[in-house]
């Protein structure tokens, strides 16, 4: 059970003699040929082949890099390092300046997609969907089974992959959550999701899960947590792991109160459910009871220690790294 995951980063371009954005963009894209896996590529073609598997065009007015697929979080890292490099090179030949974030000085959007491939056989068995692996309803099928164990994940993950941002005063864990409007849709421009459902899964034995919601991040070890923990939860939500004493209400409206709150602030519309000391049979036995996005976490993390456990045999040499790393982080968080 080898995972795939990687991901996709347009950038904020400027200059200072206040170039429009779009035209920087293919300034950048038409120079990187020294990079390219074509040499000489003509200035028809719409994407270029890096020699290290990456892929880059012009996505609406920004520039943007596919990374390759890879087996672990590291190499993504390696990957998105590399490209960062490659562009930041042709940028600075140019006296362009080039940013990794999600939003510029006049909130205007640009994103960072993660994908992660699922085994669909898999899927089927353990989360139990009725629809034949290669009909047309299968991955709305899938969607909808794992929607329910991730939304809680996604909406908290910020507080250890969020990159900041300033608004009115106020520090913000996300750029990106800033953007969002709805739970799950297929839109990318508008209307952009927690959990989108654009299906190109590019495989016949899997589904390509194509995740909008993360902010872009400088921080290698950001991305690698971000990553990695990111794919362990899906492997886990894969084998049939469930998570069901977590309650999100509207996530949309729950991901920005977590946007603007302290960690450690129990939101309102996330509940854990928890058991009742000394009642009677005849009133139900556990409560709804408000959580904090860092509660949520270590849920996440405390049944992924367990899975890990459980589970030796599975070929995923990199998740008791990134379990380890995922523990840290939120210790050092509660501290």
């Amino acid at each position: 059970m080898v995972k795939i995951m990687s991901m996709e980063h347009e950038y904020g371009l400027a200059h200072k003699l206040n170039k429009d954005h779009k035209s920087l963009a293919y300034e950048i894209y038409h120079s990187i040929n020294e990079f390219s896996l074509i040499e000489n590529q003509t200035v028809f073609n719409t994407r270029k082949h890096l020699k290290n598997g990456s892929q880059t065009y012009v996505d609406c007015s920004h520039i943007e890099i596919a990374l390759p697929e890879c087996s672990n979080p590291r190499d993504v890292v390696l990957y998105d390092q590399a490209s960062s490099y490659i562009l930041k090179r042709i940028a600075d030949e140019k006296n362009i300046l080039i940013f990794k974030n999600n939003l510029d000085s006049e909130e205007t959007s640009f994103g960072c997609h993660e994908n992660y491939y699922l085994d669909a056989a898999s899927l089927k068995e353990n989360l139990k969907i009725r629809n034949n692996v290669q009909s047309e309803n299968f991955y709305p099928s899938c969607i909808s089974k794992i929607s329910h164990s991730l939304m809680p994940f996604l909406i908290t993950r910020p507080i250890i992959a969020g990159s900041g941002y300033i608004s009115d005063k106020k520090y913000l864990l996300s750029q990106r959550a800033i953007t969002l409007e709805i739970d799950i849709s297929p839109l990318t421009l508008r209307g952009r999701a927690i959990i989108n459902t654009k299906n190109e899964p590019f495989s016949k034995t899997g589904v390509r899960l194509h995740l909008i919601s993360g902010d872009s991040n400088i921080s290698e070890y950001t991305n690698y947590l971000k990553i990695g923990a990111t794919s362990l939860v899906l492997t886990m939500i894969e084998q049939g792991i469930k998570f069901p004493e977590i309650i999100v209400e509207n996530p949309i409206n729950a991901l920005r109160e977590i946007n603007h709150k302290n960690i450690n602030s129990k939101i309102r519309g996330l509940k854990i459910t928890a058991k009742k000391p000394g009642i009677g049979k005849y009133f139900s036995n556990s409560e709804e009871v408000p959580s904090s996005p860092l509660e949520i976490q270590r849920i996440y993390l405390r049944k992924a220690q367990e899975f890990l456990s459980n589970n030796k045999d599975l070929p995923l040499p990199w998740a008791e790294k990134i379990a380890k790393e995922w523990k840290f982080v939120l210790d050092s968080l509660q501290e």
